[in-house]
């Protein structure tokens, strides 16, 4: 400001003081001396601002690679950042010219440049899950931020180090903040994980018992090689690397939308889709177990295929030929978006890659000749291939019972075994998958915050075993209280969804990449094992997550299970009344329950899970629930048999104290006997899903989808009949007449109960 002017002033006055020029003059003068009132101090808080700019432009580019590979990444992002901040000091420059025509001193250039941030960067922003109303308000704090910043430096600069032993003591001081800083935002648990291989185990005992972990690796040493087109643009591995060359396979029938840009960038279109797989295979005579395993939605140019190499090698290791399928160039691209029916193309692509491989099986002189067991598959998906491994089990029948013949992939194989990491359970062709006798194991993180809701527990729900069949099938499923999505494939990291910055997103709750990782190696093996190899030893790990409780790392777990030879006794969907139960002649009742009624489930969202359970009240340590079983169900129990139950928690409020109740078997002779649930299995408390550190601005992140949350989740419990046999107890199992839910045990509470069964 120059002295003795006032703040406000007329282009009549400020001329009148420059000489008397005319107006117009004076105009021009004035845009000459736009940054007049830009002192040391605002140029310190530009440049403050400027640096807080560059990071958000960094970030921006960071999640739009190029598929050209790490320099051209860098030089992406480099671009964006000099680019995008050139654009907004031009802008600012404009937005300067402007408040010079305005009689008011101010720091043009700053106020021009925070105002040029404001008008071009939010719109780039709702590009990654955050809204525009969350965007500005993201925005405007982080240029407050910068503003603050270099104000700090320029005291600091100016009155802080004037002289040299004033410098060296601030930057030794920045040097130990810094530190510090590095220290505490450090990866702890990598860390630890790190150092304990060097430390070894004291327990002899612990390492033999570890030694049949199913994340150790096996006997088979472990052949790796790639197939593909020999042509492959942007894949060596697939293109000149490639030591089995693959046909390509013509899905111009069905995709509804293929983007010219997609074209362009791989080389091909949907005429002549690849078939590129890395595969980890036993050296060894053979055939083996056939295991696919494919990825989701990540972003196209970020290659997804490589992150299950944890998997592929310990399953070769262990007898299973195992193959990575490459499926990027059907995931998004910023810049050409997504093919059209994805979900079907990703199941479709799987049954092609199966041809493939039976056929050099059976050729000659081939890397695969007579390595793979066509009658022994398996599917393993993560997120939408979650989905599509479930639909490739059952792809034709899906179409054609939904008309549409041109998806059809006349590709038959018996798919025994399918493994769903996070899976997203969409509605295609207007209905939802169901599997029939094929065994089925889910796995999800409740940090996940992509797939925030536990949709593999709904097609957990509508996998279904024949009555009386010859052949063992059972299901599982396995949430993780503290996984997200994008760690069980080694290439997506920590952060799951695109965020304006990536300290939004809480990390500190999460396990290590290496645990999350060692968690899907122990079931997903076991759950192979007994299912292709028809290995018993495995089996009680999914009845139970305790028993595999020294092979998993410290975290809350909670599990399901069900197999073809347990007797339905009540789901809940049998019809709306709800005194019936789903097994003949048997009923259900109640007593003094504050409530009893038949419900849909409910995600986190609210949305339904497309599954009735019974919702249970009570108050003041009142209040029952019953089943009146008949005498020809109760005469099919022994001393091996099992009740087996679904429990959920229905209101947050289970957060305050811990749930305990009994369970209460009535004879036909009218003996009683009683345990409490604890005495079984803890009630599992509620787990509580922070996937954010965001603040108010959770609510304008992906919906506010993201904000603290809990969801109903299912934990079975499998109680022993003969449990309640005492000394010189008259109890026998076969003389079961009624089996109730007595909530004498706490105050009150409130509890979903599903899927009651009886194992025989």
């Amino acid at each position: 400001m120059v002295p003795g002017r006032p703040l406000f002033a007329s282009y009549r006055e400020i001329n009148a003081e420059e000489g008397g020029r005319s107006e117009v003059k004076g105009i021009k003068a004035r845009l000459k001396r736009v940054t007049e009132y830009d002192n040391r101090i605002s140029i310190s808080a530009m440049a403050g601002l400027q640096l807080v700019l560059i990071v958000v432009w960094l970030e921006i580019g960071a999640h739009m690679p190029t598929g050209l590979g790490l320099w051209a990444d860098i030089l992406f992002c480099s671009l964006v950042a000099v680019f995008g901040n050139a654009a907004i000091f031009l802008a600012g420059y404009v937005a300067a010219i402007l408040l010079a025509c305005i009689p008011i001193r101010l720091p043009r250039l700053l106020i021009g440049t925070a105002a040029g941030a404001m008008l071009i960067i939010p719109k780039a922003l709702t590009q990654m899950n955050i809204n525009l109303k969350g965007a500005f308000l993201l925005l405007g704090s982080l240029l407050i931020t910068g503003i603050v910043i270099g104000l700090i430096a320029y005291i600091a600069v100016v009155k802080l180090l004037n002289t040299p032993e004033r410098r060296r003591m601030t930057f030794t001081v920045a040097a130990v903040v810094l530190a510090a800083c590095w220290f505490i935002l450090s990866d702890f648990q990598s860390l630890q994980a790190a150092f304990s291989k060097i430390i070894e185990t004291d327990s002899e005992e612990e390492e033999q018992w570890n030694a049949y972990a199913p994340s150790a690796f096996g006997s088979y040493s472990v052949q790796t090689f790639t197939y593909g087109s020999g042509t492959d643009l942007r894949r060596k591995e697939f293109g000149s690397g490639a030591q089995l060359i693959s046909p390509s396979v013509d899905a111009s029938g069905f995709i509804t939308k293929w983007n010219k840009v997609r074209t362009l960038f791989w080389g091909f279109d949907p005429g002549n889709l690849p078939l590129n797989g890395r595969v980890w295979m036993p050296e060894g005579d053979g055939p083996f177990p056939v295991v696919l395993i494919v990825h989701g939605n990540h972003t196209m140019e970020d290659y997804s295929d490589a992150g299950y190499a944890y998997l592929g090698e310990l399953l070769a290791s262990r007898g299973f030929l195992t193959v990575s399928i490459d499926q990027n160039f059907v995931n998004y691209s910023v810049y050409s978006g997504i093919p059209g029916d994805d979900y079907a193309l990703r199941a479709w692509l799987l049954l092609h890659h199966l041809k493939f491989i039976d056929e050099f099986s059976h050729a000659n002189n081939n890397l695969l000749s007579g390595k793979a067991d066509m009658d022994s598959i398996a599917l393993i998906g993560h997120s939408r291939g979650g989905q599509a491994a479930a639909l490739a089990a059952v792809y034709d029948s899906f179409f054609k019972e939904a008309g549409k013949e041109k998806k059809l992939a006349h590709i038959h194989y018996p798919i025994r075994s399918v493994v769903a990491i996070a899976p997203t359970d969409k509605k295609l062709e207007n209905k939802y998958i169901k599997l029939n006798d094929i065994n089925y194991l889910t796995l999800h993180g409740a940090k996940d915050s992509d797939v925030t809701t536990f949709d593999g527990d709904r097609q957990y729900d509508r996998v279904s075993f024949s009555r009386n069949s010859a052949d063992y099938y059972f299901k599982s499923s396995l949430y993780i209280g503290n996984a997200n999505h994008g760690q069980f494939n080694s290439s997506w990291g920590q952060i799951d969804i695109k965020l304006p910055l990536r300290w939004l997103m809480n990390t500190a709750e999460l396990l290590s990449e290496q645990e999350q990782q060692v968690i899907a190696q122990t079931y997903i093996s076991a759950f192979l094992e007994t299912t292709l190899l028809n290995k018993t030893q495995y089996l009680p790990m999914f009845r139970d997550w305790r028993r595999a409780s020294a092979w998993l790392p410290e975290s809350t777990y909670i599990n399901r299970f069900n197999d073809s030879r347990m007797l339905k006794v009540a789901t809940f969907e049998e019809d709306s009344v709800k005194e019936t139960a789903t097994l003949k002649n048997t009923t259900i009742e109640g007593s003094e329950l504050q409530m009893w009624e038949e419900q849909d489930k409910k995600n986190r969202q609210q949305g339904s899970r497309f599954n009735r359970a019974v919702l249970l009240s009570w108050g003041d340590r009142k209040g029952s629930f019953g089943i009146q079983l008949s005498r020809a169900a109760a005469k099919q129990l022994s001393s091996s048999s099992r009740l087996i139950f679904s429990l959920a928690h229905a209101s947050t409020s289970a957060l305050q104290y811990p749930m305990d109740f009994s369970i209460r078997i009535t004879t036909v002779q009218g003996y009683i006997v009683s345990q409490p649930i604890s005495g079984f299995r803890p009630i599992h408390p509620v787990v509580v899903s922070r996937y954010l550190n965001a603040g108010p601005l959770s609510d304008y992140i992906k919906g506010g989808k993201l904000n603290p949350s809990t969801e109903a989740v299912y934990q079975d419990y499998i109680i022993p009949l003969n449990a309640f046999i005492g000394k010189d107890s008259p109890y026998k199992p076969s003389h079961v007449a009624k089996i109730e839910w007595v909530f004498d045990r706490t105050t009150e509470g409130s509890i979903f109960i599903d899927d009651i069964y009886l194992q025989r």
